[in-house]
């Protein structure tokens, strides 16, 4: 199953709901597009996203390509809140680590509450 996404615009951030699993890189590379550009069209800075039924199968390599790209695109400053499931969350926590922006600050986490509190607190 590819990766299903349902983007909404409410109170000024842009909630994501994913689902599936994705079948490689340039799947990915195309679902954090799409994000962007939803993003870019609202003129929204803030991004909540729900991926706990989301199946993550790129391994660590494509991980880090798919950072080092967002890391380099001009998408404009974007804060994006990623919750994951547990199994996720190792290759997530590395993502994490690798995004080196000024532009787009990318955290994971645990729980929707957790994710909702930080981007709330962002400015």
């Amino acid at each position: 199953m590819p990766i299903n996404y349902e983007m909404q615009h409410q109170n000024g951030i842009l909630h994501v709901r994913a689902y599936g699993e994705d079948s490689g890189l340039e799947e990915v590379i195309n679902y954090q597009k799409a994000i962007h550009k939803m993003a870019s069209d609202l003129s929204i800075r803030k991004v909540f996203c729900d991926e706990i039924d989301l199946k993550y199968n790129i391994g660590l390599k494509d991980t880090y390509k798919l950072a080092e790209m967002i890391s380099k695109a001009e998408v404009g400053e974007l804060i994006i809140a990623i919750v994951t499931r547990d199994i996720n969350y190792i290759e997530a926590t590395f993502f994490e680590l690798l995004i080196n922006s000024n532009t787009v600050r990318i955290k994971f986490f645990p729980t929707a509450t957790a994710g909702k509190m930080w981007l709330d607190a962002q400015p």
